[in-house]
């Protein structure tokens, strides 16, 4: 083996050395930025299954003729990489929408089955965050 050639491995190992970790950096931060996207879209699931399941409760009390007022207070959407809250978030209970931005793109998300049936909402569009208000 002559003198260059060792040099010659010794570079060409360390740039595949450096080609791997620059590769596990890229696959790290891909993940990163996944499970960023997951985790709102998961507390957005959470809010529109809450809100689902209070209609359903002021509904089927409706039905027995109780009377009906429900407060219930939206949770906020929080964006891990700002740690704030996600911006310009609405929820619409009388189309049973909830919209909101997000890295500068609109996401809109439906409610299951939303029907208010006869209940009186009080205010039909409110901000995530805020209360609900449900009589009859």
């Amino acid at each position: 083996m002559n003198k260059g050639q060792i040099s010659f491995d010794l570079i060409l190992t360390i740039m595949v050395v450096l080609l791997f970790v620059a590769e596990v950096q890229l696959v790290t931060s891909q993940l990163q930025e996944t499970q960023k996207n997951a985790t709102v879209r998961n507390q957005e699931k959470a809010m529109a299954l809450n809100i689902y399941s209070i209609m359903s409760t002021a509904k089927a009390l409706d039905e027995d003729g109780a009377k009906v007022y429900l407060e219930y207070k939206t949770d906020a959407l929080i964006a891990p990489e700002t740690s704030g809250v996600v911006q310009q978030c609405e929820i619409d209970l009388e189309t049973g929408v909830i919209t909101y931005t997000r890295d500068g793109e609109t996401i809109v998300s439906e409610i299951l089955d939303f029907d208010a049936g006869n209940l009186t909402i009080i205010n039909t569009t409110i901000n995530c965050g805020e209360k609900i208000q449900v009589l009859k």
